[in-house]
């Protein structure tokens, strides 16, 4: 069963993606949390889940950043960034750098499909 890591520093958005997950059929198992860049990375080092489901805008760095650093490290580590504010430069930015999905936080349903597309 595949393991994510939801990182949003909107805990009302967390608990909105942790249902979407379990709506999954329990298909997945959420392994942890996170609201900020470094907690990210710590969290991802410790828990080494095989999905991510990260938020582009984290109050310390861009959720971007945080995704170039950690495949900088494992480069087939699977990550969805979410945003509130859809950019097509950063989703060309971010699908360059190896992220999954780039995707609007109002398509939690879209997500769902992403991940149960998990893996490719």
């Amino acid at each position: 069963m595949p393991s994510v890591l939801i990182v949003d520093d909107d805990s009302d958005i967390c608990f909105l993606e942790r249902m979407v997950l379990r709506s999954a059929d329990g298909r997945f198992t959420v392994v942890g949390e996170a609201a900020s860049g470094d907690d990210a990375i710590r969290c991802w080092r410790e828990l080494r889940p095989n999905i991510i489901v990260l938020d582009d805008h984290l109050p310390d760095m861009r959720g971007l950043d945080v995704a170039r650093l950690i495949l900088g490290e494992e480069p087939g580590q699977v990550i969805v960034l979410v945003t509130a504010d859809y950019d097509d430069a950063a989703a060309s930015a971010a699908s360059l750098l190896g992220v999954r999905a780039y995707l609007p936080k109002t398509e939690l349903r879209r997500l769902l499909a992403q991940v149960l597309g998990y893996p490719r």
